[in-house]
């Protein structure tokens, strides 16, 4: 069974238009909170700070290095 789970939440809201290249699905459209452009604009290294996964991964990190013997 799961053992433990982690949330990541990236809040922001839909752009009036597409922009940027080598993204995919909502990430030339979608602009963070706190951003000036959409995720298809922004740099991999902002992207990775910033993203739902990344906030996840904090999230659960604590558990994983408290518990690296399951």
């Amino acid at each position: 069974g799961i053992v433990q789970r982690a949330d990541g939440i990236c809040s922001g809201r839909l752009g009036p238009e597409p922009c940027g290249n080598g993204c995919f699905g909502y990430d030339p459209s979608f602009v963070p909170d706190g951003q000036n452009g959409t995720f298809g604009e922004l740099s991999a290294a902002v992207k990775h700070e910033i993203s739902h996964r990344a906030r996840a991964l904090a999230e659960i990190m604590p558990f994983l290095r408290d518990n690296t013997a399951l």
